[in-house]
């Protein structure tokens, strides 16, 4: 059974202001998925709230959106997320699921953004050639990076919703947020990997980018895994 997200609902912030969630052409990321989860965001509707009668292991998040374009339709969006642990995250009272889901989802989202940001950081220093100041001003970097920033997104994307995710809004026992930069690092130092093999081919140059680049990178992340360690 669904709980359903419907994308149309909208509500008022505390100073009247109409805030809601609008689709995008992108469909639903982990990034847009955690925006409808936001109790700030979307007021949850009917559908998504458990009924005594539901089955807590049978139940899934849906969210379907047809985006509209100018002059066209951008299609036809629908994303299902499985659920888990949904009996002990009820063991809350008056935080419902999606409250504690939504709370974990955001925590997951924004340190997958910084993840993003260091790893940008260590590519930016890749791309060129190693120097001994890095220019984060770099238009053309910045361009030929980000198509490395949106692989690692997409990794990210496969894993948001995992176990761990469930595990953590039920409150269970365990060092979460460290195991979840973890994770985001590992994914990090794949995307580095893939992106050195596009490194400058003059031989030192090379060399000389990608250890530096990598050192940036270890660098950045251990100092990021220490604040929650």
């Amino acid at each position: 059974m669904p709980l359903v997200i419907d994308t149309k609902k909208e509500r008022k912030d505390t100073f009247g202001k109409l805030v809601g969630v609008t689709p995008s052409k992108a469909g639903f990321g982990y990034r847009q998925m955690t925006n409808l989860l936001d109790p700030q965001k979307v007021t949850e509707p009917l559908l998504a709230k458990l009924d005594d009668d539901d089955d807590r292991e049978g139940l899934a998040f849906v969210a379907a959106a047809l985006v509209r374009g100018q002059g066209k339709t951008e299609g036809l969006h629908r994303r299902t997320v499985r659920t888990g642990r949904i009996e002990q995250i009820e063991l809350f009272g008056d935080k419902t699921v999606l409250d504690r889901v939504g709370n974990v989802a955001r925590i997951r989202s924004d340190e997958a953004a910084e993840a993003g940001r260091r790893l940008r950081r260590a590519l930016f220093m890749l791309i060129q050639g190693g120097p001994d100041e890095v220019r984060f001003d770099d238009e053309s970097a910045g361009r030929k990076a980000e198509p490395w920033v949106r692989r690692f997104d997409g990794l990210v994307d496969r894993v948001f919703f995992d176990a761990a995710l469930w595990a953590e809004a039920a409150n269970d026992d365990g060092d979460h947020r460290l195991v979840w930069r973890e994770r985001l690092r590992a994914l990090a130092d794949t995307v580095f990997l893939e992106a050195a093999e596009t490194a400058p081919r003059t031989e030192m140059r090379r060399i000389r980018a990608i250890a530096r680049g990598r050192a940036m990178l270890d660098g950045e992340m251990a100092k990021w895994l220490r604040e929650v360690a």
